[in-house]
């Protein structure tokens, strides 16, 4: 088959279909980088603000045994002596690492 262009110039139809083929081809390699780099994107800014929040995580630490709610609470060497007291000065991401004991307090989280 046989297509007559406008300027006259008599092309093979496959020969058209062929280059229409390129250039869908073409068109889909970029889409394909275009949504790796998105993807690559969402990832680093998942994997940044995992990191980010995990490095401002304080670490918490209760003993009963041998705490003291006046203590700062951030290390094995000087927790609190309750969960409350460490609950009432924790934010979103902190942890807690509660000693072995026997714990008999009421908690509120605010």
């Amino acid at each position: 088959m046989l297509l007559l262009s406008s300027n006259g110039v008599i092309t093979p139809m496959r020969t058209i279909l062929y280059n229409q083929l390129l250039v869908i081809q073409n068109i889909l390699r970029v889409w394909r980088l275009i949504m790796n780099w998105e993807i690559r994107s969402i990832f680093n800014t998942i994997f940044f603000i995992t990191t980010i929040s995990l490095l401002s995580a304080t670490n918490y630490y209760v003993a009963t045994s041998y705490g003291n709610d006046s203590n700062n609470g951030t290390s094995l060497t000087t927790p609190y002596k309750t969960i409350a007291k460490a609950a009432s000065v924790m934010s979103a991401g902190d942890n807690c690492y509660i000693r072995q004991g026997r714990y008999h307090e009421t908690i509120t989280i605010s």
